[in-house]
């Protein structure tokens, strides 16, 4: 099981500071951990609907914490 830097209550803190949600939070921490991955396998790994990771992610792109590759 991957360790944690923050509590989950921090954790969230720090994700409202930034204007993200929680699941925005971790998978930053995933994709800084697991370098680039595709959007099913943060799907998977977050336990996330693709859509929902599809919005996701267009929100990390929007405020510049990733960028997808193609």
């Amino acid at each position: 099981m991957r360790s944690r830097i923050f509590s989950q209550f921090s954790q969230q803190n720090v994700a409202a500071s930034l204007g993200l949600y929680n699941n925005d939070f971790l998978s930053i921490d995933i994709l800084h951990e697991r370098g680039p991955i595709t959007a099913g396998e943060l799907s998977k790994l977050t336990g996330l609907a693709t859509g929902s990771v599809t919005a996701l992610i267009d929100r990390l792109e929007n405020n510049r914490f990733c960028a997808q590759t193609k």
